[in-house]
Formats: C-alpha cells, sequence, structure tokens
C-alpha cells in the first residue's frame, strides 16, 4: 500500500518534477517569444487579455478541485473502496466541466458587452476556441493535481513536454505557412493540445489505479471532508482574485491602450516565469514538511523561524541577480527576446521582478502561519493588501499614461504592505519569523546601487550589439553577486548551518571556491 510513497519514489518523481519544470520553461518561454514576435499589437494584447479572463474564470469557478485532487487522490487509491476514488476524480472533473460550460453559456448572453469593456476584437472569430481552451485547460489543471498526489510525475513531465513542444512547432508551422499566427489559431492549439495532454494523465491515472490496490483495512471514504476542503480553498480564491495577476490584466485591458495591455503582459509572463523557479516555489512541499516536522521539538518555533529566513535571503540572492541584471542590460536582453518590441521600458520590468521578493516572503508566512496554527492571520492580510491595492487600480484609470509604471510599482508596494501587516499581525499574537530583514536590506542596497549606476553609463539607445550588452550584462551582475556572497553581506554563519543541511553539496562547492567561509 505505502509502495506509491516509498523512498525510491519520491525520488524518482522529484528528478521528474525538476525535468519537468526545466523543460516545460524553457518550451513556454520559447513559444511565448514566438507569440510576442510574430502577433501584431492588437492580437498579442488580445491574446494576454482572453487568457487572462481565461485563467479569472478558473479562479472563480475554482471549487477548489485541484487542492482536493492533490489532498485526496492518493488517500482515496489507498484507503478509500475503487468506487469512492472513481466518484471522487470523475465528480471533480464532471464539476470543473460543467461549471465551466454554464459559465460560457453566461458570457455568451452579455458578450457583446463584456468584449467592449476589455475591447476584445472579433470575439465571436475566437469565442469557441476561447472555451475549447478553457474548459481542456481547467480538466488537465485538475488531472494534474490529481496525478501529483498519485506520484505521477513522469506522465507530468511526458504531457507538459508534448504540450508546449506541440505549441512550439504548430505556431512555428502557421506562420511560416500562412506568415501570420492569430488569436484563434493560438487558442485552438491550446486548447487541442491540453486534451491530449489530460487523455495522457487519464491513462497514467487508471493504470495507477488498475496496479494498486486498496488496503484491506482501508477507512471509509469521508466525502464531507472534501467538501470543507474544497469550499475553504474556493473562499480564499475568491477573496485573492482581485490580487491575482490576471485580474490585474483584466483591469489594463480596460483601463490602458493597446500596447500598455501588450507590454505588461509580456513582462508579467517573464515574471511568472521566474516566479516558477524561485527556491521557495521549488522546495514549497519539501519546506512546508520540515517546519511542520521542526515544530514538533521544543525549540521548532526558534529553528523554523531559522530557516525561513535563510530561505528568504536565498530568494533575495535570485530576484535581485536577475533585477540586476535587467537593469544594466534590460533593455539588450528584451530587444533580444523580441526582435524590439516592448524594450524601452524595460526598468518596469525590473520593478516587476522586485516584486518577487515580497510575493516569496508571503509563500514563507504562508507556511509558518500554517506551520504555528495562525492561518487566520492570512485572509486578515490578504483583505487589507486588497485595500492597498484599490487606489493602484483606480490610478490606472486617472492616469493612464503612466499605468506601465504603476502596475509595476504599485503591485511592489502592495507585495510590501502585505507582508508588513503578516508579520506586524503574527508579532502581537504568538511572535512573528525573525527574518533577518537587516541584513537583507543591507544586501539590496549592495546590488541595486551598483546596478543604477551602471544603467546610467550604459547606452539605451540604437543598441548596435545587443547580444554581447546581454553577456556584458550577465558577467558584470556575476562578479558583482559572488563578490558580495565572499564578503560575507548576505549569509552569516547561521545561515551557512542551515544550508549545509538543506544542501550539502551545494554549501561545499561554495567552500570549494572559498565563497562562504
Amino acid at each position: 500500500m505505502t509502495s506509491l510513497y516509498s523512498g525510491q519514489a519520491i525520488r524518482a518523481g522529484l528528478k521528474d518534477f525538476v525535468l519537468a519544470r526545466l523543460l516545460s520553461a524553457v518550451l513556454s518561454l520559447g513559444t511565448n517569444i514566438l507569440l510576442v514576435r510574430w502577433m501584431d499589437e492588437a492580437g498579442y494584447a488580445g491574446y494576454v487579455t482572453l487568457t487572462s479572463l481565461q485563467l479569472s474564470s478558473l479562479l472563480l469557478f475554482s471549487f477548489g478541485i485541484e487542492r482536493v485532487l492533490a489532498r485526496f487522490s492518493g488517500q482515496a487509491l489507498l484507503a478509500w473502496p475503487r468506487a469512492a476514488f472513481k466518484r471522487l476524480v470523475a465528480g471533480s472533473l464532471a464539476l470543473r466541466v460543467v461549471s465551466l460550460m454554464l459559465l460560457g453559456g453566461a458570457v455568451h448572453l452579455i458578450g457583446e458587452q463584456l468584449v467592449s469593456e476589455l475591447k476584445i476584437a472579433d470575439w465571436h472569430e475566437v469565442e469557441w476556441a476561447f472555451w475549447c481552451y478553457a474548459i481542456t485547460f481547467g480538466v488537465y489543471e485538475a488531472l494534474q493535481a490529481c496525478s501529483q498526489s498519485l506520484m505521477q510525475q513522469k506522465a507530468i513531465r511526458d504531457a507538459l513536454t508534448f504540450q508546449w513542444l506541440a505549441r512550439f512547432v504548430v505556431i512555428a508551422a502557421c506562420f511560416l505557412v500562412t506568415g501570420e499566427v492569430s488569436v484563434e489559431r493560438v487558442l485552438w492549439t491550446f486548447g487541442v493540445t491540453a486534451l491530449l495532454s489530460s487523455l495522457h494523465l487519464l491513462g497514467a491515472i487508471r493504470r495507477q489505479a488498475a496496479v494498486t490496490a486498496p488496503a484491506a483495512d482501508g477507512s471509509a471514504a469521508d466525502f464531507r471532508a472534501v467538501a470543507a476542503l474544497g469550499w475553504h480553498n474556493h473562499v480564499e480564491k475568491l477573496v485573492s482574485l482581485p490580487f491575482s495577476t490576471q485580474f490585474v490584466r483584466l483591469v489594463s485591458a480596460n483601463a490602458l491602450n493597446l500596447y500598455a495591455v501588450a507590454l505588461l503582459g509580456f513582462y508579467q509572463t517573464l515574471v511568472m516565469t521566474f516566479h516558477r523557479h524561485m527556491p521557495s516555489a521549488l522546495a514549497m512541499g519539501m519546506l512546508e514538511s520540515t517546519i511542520a516536522g521542526r515544530m514538533l521539538r521544543p525549540d521548532g518555533r526558534a529553528e523554523s523561524a531559522q530557516v525561513l529566513s535563510t530561505v528568504f535571503k536565498v530568494n533575495l540572492a535570485y530576484v535581485l541577480s536577475l533585477a540586476a541584471w535587467l537593469c544594466v542590460s534590460g533593455q539588450a536582453v528584451l530587444t533580444l527576446i523580441t526582435g524590439g518590441k516592448y524594450a524601452e521600458q524595460s526598468a518596469a520590468l525590473v520593478l516587476l521582478v522586485l516584486g518577487l521578493v515580497p510575493g516569496g516572503l508571503w509563500q514563507l508566512f504562508i507556511i509558518y502561519c500554517n506551520a504555528t496554527n495562525e492561518a487566520g492571520v492570512l485572509p486578515k492580510a490578504t483583505f487589507v493588501s486588497l485595500l492597498l491595492l484599490l487606489p493602484v487600480l483606480a490610478s490606472m484609470y486617472l492616469f493612464p499614461g503612466m499605468g506601465v509604471w504603476i502596475v509595476s510599482g504599485g503591485l511592489l508596494l502592495v507585495g510590501i504592505g502585505q507582508c508588513m501587516v503578516a508579520h506586524l499581525m503574527l508579532a502581537a499574537r504568538t511572535g512573528a519569523p525573525a527574518i533577518d530583514f537587516a541584513g537583507a536590506a543591507k544586501f539590496a542596497v549592495c546590488v541595486l546601487v551598483p546596478s543604477v549606476l551602471l544603467r546610467q553609463a550604459v547606452p539605451h539607445s540604437g543598441l548596435a550589439y545587443p547580444l554581447a550588452m546581454a553577456l556584458a550584462g550577465l558577467l558584470v551582475t556575476a562578479l558583482l553577486m559572488l563578490g558580495l556572497l565572499r564578503l560575507g553581506v548576505l549569509f552569516s554563519d547561521r545561515d551557512i548551518g542551515v544550508l549545509d543541511k538543506l544542501s550539502p553539496p551545494g554549501v561545499r562547492l561554495l567552500r570549494k571556491f572559498h565563497l562562504i567561509r
């Protein structure tokens, strides 16, 4: 019964998980580069708006399905009657499909007003393709959550690789054959590939169910707990919806011009790619289990706080490395990626990247609050952040010409405010984690001040050699970060001790090159 979660299975799953992350990141970024290069401004802005509408629809009608399947699929397969497992999976998929179909019918009735507000051209031409993609992607997300619970990481890796490779090839073929890439073709391509990937995952789930026998002393199916978990997660999604990237994109589509919508959409796509590969995001599951285990010890709270403080500093080094590189040679990097499109406001991309710092810290607060039974802090801090977001959204309408800067700077300030509120609330209750904010601020100043000065010294008009400038900026950034690491500006001895436990090979490598003590 436990072979599904044996050490060997977990190690193999981790390998496939990392490989899937890397392959999908490269292929998805390549696909988005093709889209931003080959679609005209109106087409790419429409694509950004429609995908934001699709993701917002999934959040609005999530019903906590992904969280439910991730939490209960493995338990249902191993301990529940087989009929209950089938009911769980089939019922979740049916709820997802029916809810999106009903939403599609409602949107069809108010389509004219909606597309007018969001400035979506040719809605009637793309409506069927849009809902095909929305439904098939929603089903795929649910099946992926179920597959993760059943340790089917290899199947997920294959599905993601096929999905993004097929999209890349089809979009490239469309452009080479017809000389253009339309929104309708992109949505149909995404929808069909999501459907085929869903069928692959469904087959893997069925095969796993066929070879896994339920326990003889298994428990009865607890669908009341399933419903409760789904409802709580659904409410959390609804509360956080206005703070989501997708919602901000929809407001931008209504308030700003097409160029600003397309630019923000592409910048946020890059930032979301960076976010998925933050250390805290990659190790979220491991951190949750590690912190929960440490809390059982007498000194567990202090140990957990030190771990979170160290992970925050690792996040900070990752984010500031990206921000410094883009600050020094962001226009050259964007010129290489887009062929010159959307490169002149690269400083706004730097602000969006810096927003990953409070975003990563918020992930750590979630882990800490759940481990210390202080989860009630999270929705309250989120609610306060929504109040902070309102002036940002209003400013987009009052000053549309500054919309790109309002969004990039405003989201950074809102994220900082959200984390500050959570920290103050925890400090007033059972005590906030002792994260080394002073050391982090010192490191940020040491990175950002030289980067800004170098940016002023680098010419940003008429870039003749963008590749050379991008590589030069990367080299300068690497030397700066390695120098600060060698000087011990960021990591204390306690941090190095934590890193030695989390990643001994990495610490040995750093010591080999005398980058840490």
